[in-house]
């Protein structure tokens, strides 16, 4: 009767318990989407702050950690003269202003603070007041670590405390290429090995097992503070805290651990349920214990086989859904340095970290971690070869995602049951599915979120692609282009859309705001023909993007020997109405008219008021239906001649958040008004998608169309 009771209670539990809990995410997740949008309309911050750590410096802009209001945030600071970098040690004390800024479109992704003006005579310095222990301490482990002949003691930083703020962007790109980032971020292999090492220590010196239990007690929670409470390093610090907690009667398997320690972080921390490495590090930790039958039953080698294998296949979902892409050069890759990783550098690490607090030098210690980060990056280099094709995963829908997941424990199901003919039949059929199922194209424009800049990439329903700019930022002296425009806010669209090349680019003149991003794109995806106004470049640039796109057997065309580009249903005119003579390489602007069906679509680059000048008086103009408004909506552009000529229905704006030109300039946004033109902005909306094949009201229903304040007479 009792048993009969409680199994009706758990059935109950099991009925409601995913309402109750969709319901809490669901309200957890509104919160955080509200608070992503006041933060993108307001994101100045001003306020007394912390600078915690050592300022880095890499010669144009210092970065590092700041407090300011309660909260931590990584910090970038552009030097505005390069020999005069502010003195700011740990503990200092400024008053500052800045922006917040997040580093994807995601609401869940990291905000960095830029920082716009540190008032230098506010600043003091009280190291001791200001700082935490931890704080203290990370900053004592950098100046020990920056004082040896180490080659790269950032990476001893990143492998003891997650922080990977000390490497270079080539040393975090790299390792994400290959699908390796997960063993420099705390994770459940970094948990193991301190537990394993601080076990068989205390073992040695005849410590009896209840006070390890309580020395790990201790440790791991102010190790998990050390990380800055990263996600997937609480994952495994709960896991093990609850397996020393709880006596080995009260749970019958692995899982009910892991399960409930999923349960206390999510509840203590909702906003965990969104993080990818937290996703990763549970999903890959639920299909490890998922194959416990078979992992028990093999050697060690065939487990680490295995592991790697099951891994990759747990990471899988979380891949397609975040990234569109699979990297599966990781299945290779992982099975080098996951062992590399666990037996040679997090060990020396650990080690080398604990050696910093005795001050003795090691030269000779130095000289094996550097060897063996020598080794490492040559294993990268020759890895990273071999990372050419791409396999992009289309965005999928609820139903497709529900099915992927089935299929994917269907392929752990065969292979636990050593079916293993059974699990790669299913592979290859998933591989072929996801790789040829005729993706779902459609006639679209869409404005990409690329800054101040401009980048348009238009689709057709064939999968054809022709795309305008390539948007990017212009770099202050000294400073390394990162291609955070390409990385977070072109490639993610590309990869959502299965697109693996792009037909026709125009490039509309040389300003870095326009082409800045197209080196990069060039060694991520593949053009086939690059369109452009010669005149504007010099012979060694021209020479530069020959060789450049020649990789993918791509050519370089002058606009003048293709007026005229049909593709699909997409009629396109190259309009000449450039003033090669003039210094202002805005006005050397390639001007593009597309026709689709019964729409008219014009694309002004930075044409000034004297290329709309030549524009009208050479040619016959269409009324616009959808106008791509010159220079950013400066009032170098868009007269109101030309307006009332062409009459435009929408205007697009493609323009920075807060830029430093004020742009679009107000003038021009009323004069659009006054001709009844709808206004959408990447300012307001962000990325912006329209389908060409709807009526232009409905093709306007789901953006925010500005109207510029009228001042009262």
């Amino acid at each position: 009767m009792y048993r009969k009771q409680v199994s009706k209670l758990i059935t109950v539990g099991c009925l409601i318990l995913p309402w109750v809990s969709g319901y809490y995410f669901h309200y957890q997740d509104l919160r955080h989407q509200q608070a992503y949008s006041a933060q993108l309309l307001h994101p100045e911050l001003q306020g007394r702050a912390t600078f915690t750590d050592q300022a880095m410096n890499n010669g144009s802009a210092l970065r590092g950690h700041i407090s300011i209001n309660d909260n931590s945030y990584s910090y970038h600071y552009f030097l505005k003269q390069s020999n005069k970098i502010p003195l700011l040690a740990p503990g200092t004390q400024c008053e500052v202003k800045g922006d917040l800024k997040y580093l994807s479109d995601s609401p869940y992704s990291p905000q960095y603070f830029f920082i716009k003006d540190i008032n230098l005579n506010s600043c003091q310095a009280n190291s001791k007041a200001s700082l935490s222990l931890i704080e203290r301490h990370k900053n004592f482990i950098y100046q020990q670590i920056s004082h040896t002949h180490l080659e790269h003691p950032g990476r001893i930083i990143a492998l003891v405390s997650g922080d990977t703020s000390y490497l270079s962007e080539q040393e975090v790109s790299e390792v994400k290429r290959l699908g390796i980032y997960h063993l420099i971020a705390v994770s459940g292999s970094h948990i193991a090995i301190i537990c394993s090492i601080t076990y068989a220590l205390l073992l040695r010196l005849n410590v009896p097992l209840f006070y390890i239990k309580l020395t790990l007690l201790f440790l791991l929670p102010v190790y998990g503070l050390y990380t800055d409470l990263a996600p997937s390093a609480l994952r495994s610090i709960f896991t093990v805290m609850l397996v020393i907690l709880i006596p080995s009667r009260f749970y019958h398997h692995a899982l009910d651990i892991v399960g409930t320690s999923f349960i206390l972080l999510t509840l203590i921390f909702p906003h965990f349920l969104f993080d990818i490495g937290f996703q990763f590090s549970y999903l890959i930790t639920l299909f490890i214990l998922l194959s416990q039958p078979l992992l028990d039953q093999t050697s060690v080698i065939k487990s680490l086989l295995y592991m790697t294998f099951i891994a990759q296949l747990g990471s899988f979902l979380i891949s397609a859904i975040h990234f569109n892409e699979v990297q599966w050069i990781g299945l290779f890759a992982n099975l080098i340095f996951v062992p590399f990783y666990s037996i040679v550098l997090f060990p020396l690490a650990i080690f080398y970290f604990a050696w910093l607090h005795l001050k003795i030098p090691l030269n000779t210690l130095d000289y094996f971690i550097n060897v063996m980060f020598n080794i490492h990056d040559y294993i990268v280099r020759w890895i990273l070869q071999l990372s050419h094709f791409k396999w992009f995963i289309p965005q999928l829908n609820e139903l497709l995602l529900t099915s992927l997941l089935l299929i994917l424990l269907s392929i752990l199901y065969f292979f636990v049951a050593r079916r293993f003919i059974t699990a790669l039949t299913i592979c290859i059929s998933l591989f072929l599915i996801l790789q040829f199922f005729p993706a779902h194209h459609v006639n679209r424009l869409t404005m990409l979120n690329v800054g101040q800049g401009d980048a348009f990439l238009v689709e057709s329903k064939k999968g054809q692609t022709l795309m305008i700019d390539t948007g990017g930022k212009h770099l202050r002296p000294g400073e390394v282009d990162k291609h955070q425009i390409s990385k977070y806010h072109i490639l993610p669209t590309f990869k959502k859309r299965n697109i693996t090349s792009i037909d026709y680019l125009i490039i509309t003149h040389p300003h870095a705001d326009h082409m800045g991003e197209l080196d990069y794109l060039l060694t991520q995806i593949k053009v086939k023909h690059l369109i452009l106004n010669p005149h504007s470049y010099t012979p060694q640039q021209l020479t530069h993007l020959t060789e450049r796109l020649s990789q993918w057997k791509g050519n370089v065309i002058d606009f003048r020997q293709m007026p005229q580009l049909n593709f699909d249903e997409y009629q396109l005119q190259l309009l000449d109405a450039t003033h090669d003579t003039s210094d202002d390489l805005n006005e050397h602007c390639i001007i593009t008219l597309m026709q689709f069906r019964d729409k008219h679509l014009l694309f002004m680059g930075d044409a000034t008021v004297k290329n709309e000048e030549t524009l009208l008086q050479q040619y016959q103009l269409p009324p616009i239906d959808i106008l791509k408004v010159g220079h950013h909506g400066s009032k170098t552009s868009s007269s109101q001649a030309f307006i009332d000529a062409i009459h435009p229905r929408v205007s697009l704006i493609s323009a920075g958040k807060n830029n430093r030109y004020h742009l679009p300039n107000k003038e021009v946004e009323e004069r659009l008004n006054d001709n009844q033109s709808a206004i959408l902005s990447t300012v307001e909306n962000g990325e912006i998608t329209l389908d060409l094949e709807t009526s232009i009201e409905r093709m306007l229903k789901p953006w925010k169309i500005y109207e510029p304040l009228k001042s009262s007479e």
